[in-house]
This record gives C-alpha cells, structure tokens and sequence, in this order.
C-alpha cells in the first residue's frame, strides 16, 4: 500500500511565481505518494490531537481545487483559512501558498481550533530555512535517525517533512512500525505509576492545562517545590505533581478502571 502526503509544489505552469489564484490543474496542492526530497528532519508533534488535525486539513486542503501554488501570493491561503473559520474543506474563494506558508498555516490554524497558545503564535512568514526553528519553539520534537528522513514506516499522521533549502508536506499516512501516540507520551511520564500513564496519555492539552490549574491552587508542585507552567504539557514536573496528590489521597496503589475517574472527581472536588 502506498504512503500518502499532502504536497504543495508548483504552480500550474510548474513554476514557482505567475500562476493563476487556485489550483487549476488539480495538482498544485495535491495528495501525492511519499518521495525521497530527500528528508532533513521530521517534525512531529507530542499531541496525537494536533498530529491527526494537522493531517486532516493537510488532506482538506489539497482535495480543494480553490487552493493553488503560488510563491507571490502565498499568504492568500491564510488569509482566507482565517475567514473560513480555519477549515480549508470551507475556502470558496481562489487562493494561493507554498509549501512552507502551506504547512505554517495549517499548524497556526490548529493551535486557533483546539485553543493552543504556542501554535497560535506559529508565525505564517516561516519558510524552509527557518521552519525547524519555528516548530520547534512551538512544541514539535525534531526528528532526524534515517528511519525517519529515508523511508515512511516510522511517520505518523500530521508528521511535517522537511528538506531545510527547498520543500515541506505533511505525512497522511501511518506507518508500519510506527509508535502509538500512547507509547510516545508514555516515556515522557517518568514519576507516574503505570495506571496513571494510561490515564493521562490520552488526556488533551485543555484538560493538563485544568489539572495543572487545580494542582498550583492546592499547593502541588514540581520536583523543585515550584508551581507548575499551565501549559498543556504532560512532563514530568506535572506528573510529579499529580503522583504527590494521588499519594496523599491515598490513590497510588488503586487499580486501573478506577483511577482514572477518581482522579478526576477528586482533583475537581478540591477546591
């Protein structure tokens, strides 16, 4: 089975600039197999919410015919993502990106719908030179091992590819040898007992964000009695901080099945 990615490359003319507004041939933003550019990195995010959003309108945008290539007028697609309440199946109007305000757009446009602060402020201007950096500091771990750049049984979905001097797409598909967002977030939770992990791990970012609120507000802190960062992230200064309140409510040793919801009653019954 092939590998699919959403790939934003040329114009109709199959250049760069002085094309029409729009896709007008079907395959200026189009859904393409997975090519060796080659690869620099993968950059992936630790949410699989944003990974499968970033997927989702990765595939909306190249199957809209009103989104083209154009390197000119590249912060059209933006432009009207923003009008369209950040949906790109909803854009009616021709417009143009690139590869890499492509990809910006839609990570920007993300952190708007699922209400992230960092992928809010993902700057569109980003190109393939500075597109690492700007991830990055968004959030997105860097990943370079050949399993990675060379082939496509590593990729999950909403994985952006990048070649750091020419191109960016966004990876569809999923793998063979994959690792679950689970096993991924898992190995991050270091302090945490196993159920708690199976918990958490599929925990969104606004629900972190309310258990990291709840824990600073009764004293829960990191391993350095500091307040926790309301950030969504799940670390090991929130899990350290959650194992504490567990331990104090008696909790640590309570089988899976229950202490999920517990955990919930409990944290938003304290206040």
């Amino acid at each position: 089975m092939s590998f699919l990615i959403s790939n934003c490359g040329s114009n109709e003319n199959g250049k760069a600039t002085g094309g029409k507004a729009g896709d007008q041939t079907g395959g200026e933003w189009r859904i393409r197999e997975w090519y060796n550019r080659p690869w620099d990195c993968v950059l992936r995010h630790p949410n699989a919410n944003v990974r499968n959003l970033i997927a989702s309108m990765a595939k909306a945008a190249a199957e809209n015919d009103n989104i083209g290539y154009g390197q000119d007028t590249r912060y059209t697609f933006w432009e009207q993502l923003q009008a369209k309440g950040y949906d790109p199946a909803k854009i009616n109007k021709a417009c143009d990106a690139d590869c890499s305000s492509g990809v910006a757009a839609i990570v920007k446009a993300v952190g708007y719908r699922l209400n992230i602060s960092k992928l809010k402020y993902v700057s569109i201007y980003l190109f393939t030179g500075n597109l690492k950096a700007g991830l990055s500091a968004a959030g997105f771990e860097v990943l370079t091992g050949s399993k990675y750049v060379k082939g496509t049984e590593y990729l999950l979905p909403g994985d952006i590819l990048l070649n750091e001097v020419h191109h960016t797409c966004i990876a569809l598909g999923k793998g063979s040898k994959a690792v679950s967002s689970s096993d991924a977030n898992a190995g991050k939770i270091g302090t945490c007992t196993v159920e708690l992990k199976t918990f958490l791990v599929g925990a969104q970012d606004n629900q972190i964000r309310a258990i990291q609120r709840l824990l600073n507000a009764m004293g829960y802190t990191d391993q350095q009695k500091k307040a926790l960062e309301v950030d969504g992230e799940l670390g090991e200064k929130t899990a350290y901080a959650i194992t504490q309140f567990q331990k104090k409510q008696g909790m640590q040793n309570i089988n899976y099945g229950t202490v999920a919801g517990l955990t919930w009653k409990l944290l938003l019954n304290s206040l």
